[in-house]
Parts: structure tokens; sequence; C-alpha cells
């Protein structure tokens, strides 16, 4: 079961990792946040009796030390805790970071045009915030993401405060969160519930290359239809008193392997 459990786990994690490296997210940031959620889940559902897990059985549970048990917990009650500290962060992340807080390189958070070389300079810049990572090679991934440019005196100036190596937007992200989260809460309750909630998929295993894109037609067409009425049911039965509400929807997809697109 473990073996079979670290299969479904790698074959989940490879689109999401994908989306995640093209947003900036490292490995240490994403390990942070796995320690948090394995903290917060078996504390809401491990408990006795609808009580909390107490903290030995937490560490028990996620093989997390009880002091780590501890710390994790004090970020979950404290959301203002910074969860994303630049230790963490990727080294592009650190020097743009670097670039609009550290006053040697910005004004009331608001960051300086920087001379290529010299005192408080950008290469400074990058000496001060870019780890190990060769000074060129870093500057050559912000210009090709478009973090940074350079002027017609030859300055260059940070044009975005957020680096993202593919350009996600933070709509995108909010998106991804929520629709892989809701499906993946379907299928977590489904496994424990007595009467589960709808969740079916339809699929084929050895279909032409070339029909794939005729189905994706059909998928959008009647899908969509299919959604319009189910949001107009939905709006009809939104509540208008004060009584106990709860957020419901459905979710309408199309999936191919891209190995099997290529």
């Amino acid at each position: 079961m473990n073996n079979l459990a670290k299969s479904a786990c790698r074959h989940l994690l490879r689109p999401v990792i994908s989306v995640l490296l093209r947003a900036g997210f490292t490995w240490k940031e994403f390990s942070m946040v796995s320690r948090e959620m394995y903290v917060d889940v078996a504390t809401r559902e491990y408990g006795i009796e609808g009580r909390p897990t107490n903290i030995s059985r937490v560490a028990i549970l996620t093989g997390l030390s009880r002091k780590q048990v501890r710390e994790h917990r004090r970020q979950l009650e404290d959301r203002t805790a910074d969860d994303s500290g630049s230790f963490y962060m990727n080294p592009a992340t650190r020097v743009i970071t670097g670039w609009h807080e550290d006053p040697d390189f910005s004004t009331e958070g608001r960051p300086n045009e920087l001379a290529p070389r010299g005192e408080r300079s950008f290469a400074d810049l990058l000496a001060r915030y870019g780890g190990d990572i060769p000074p060129v090679a870093l500057e050559k991934e912000l210009r090709r993401t478009g973090v940074i440019e350079e002027a017609d005196n030859g300055m260059l100036r940070a044009t975005k405060r957020v680096f993202m190596p593919e350009g996600l937007d933070e709509q995108y992200l909010r998106l991804f969160g929520a629709h892989i989260h809701d499906l993946a809460s379907t299928m977590s309750y489904n496994a424990r519930a007595d009467q589960p909630r709808f969740q079916r998929a339809a699929s084929a295993e050895k279909v032409p290359v070339a029909i794939a894109a005729k189905f994706h037609q059909i998928v959008r067409k009647q899908g969509q239809e299919l959604l319009q009425r189910l949001d107009a049911w939905l709006a009809q039965h939104e509540a208008t008193t004060n009584e106990a509400v709860t957020r419901i929807g459905v979710g309408i997809y199309f999936f191919q392997d891209e190995d099997a697109a290529a």
C-alpha cells in the first residue's frame, strides 16, 4: 500500500510541480508548506470525539518531531507569520525582494535604478542575494522573464515585483489551487463516506490523436451548455435569508496525456 501511495503521489504531483516551477516556487517552499498541511490535516481530522489531535499523535502520524509540530501549529494559528521567508525563496525572488526592500537598493519600498557595476549596483545586488547562482545566468533569466529592463542610459530597473519564470498571473494560480482542491476534496471525502459525492470520468486509452481535437470540441460545447444550466439553477437557489449556507459546485474538464499528444 505504501508503494502504491508513493506512485499515486508522484502521478499527482507531476502536473502540480510543473505549475509551481513556472511560478518560481522552490522545493524548499513546497517542503515547508507540505509539512504545515500535514500538521493541519492530522490535527483537524484525527482527534478523538471531535477534539484537535494532540501533539504526540500528530508527530506519530506525520513523522515530524513534537517540536516541529508545535512550530507549525503556531504558524497555522498566526497567519501573519511569514511562511515564505527569504531562506526558502529561489535566488531570483530573493534578488527582486532585496531590490524592493533593502534600503541600499530602494527608496521607501520603491526599487532604485541601478548601474550594472560599482557601489550599490546591480552587481552588488546579485552578490548579496543571488546565492551561488552565477551572476551572468541570473541576470539572463531576469531579463528573459521581463523582471528587469535596461533604460536608454544603461541603468537597470525592476519592472515586476514577482518572479514567475513562465509569466503565470495571480488569478491563474488562485484558480489552479481552487480547482485541484475541489476535485481532491471530493475524492478524499468519497474514500471515507457511506454516501459518496458524484465523481465520474469518461476516458479511452487508444483514441487516434487526430480525433482528440474533435472530442475536445464536443466537450467544450456540451460541457459549457451543462454548466450554464447548472449555474442558472445555483443562481436561483442562493440564500436570501440568514439561514446556514455552504459552498457547492461542479467542474468539467477535458484531459489528454501530453506524451500521447506529442
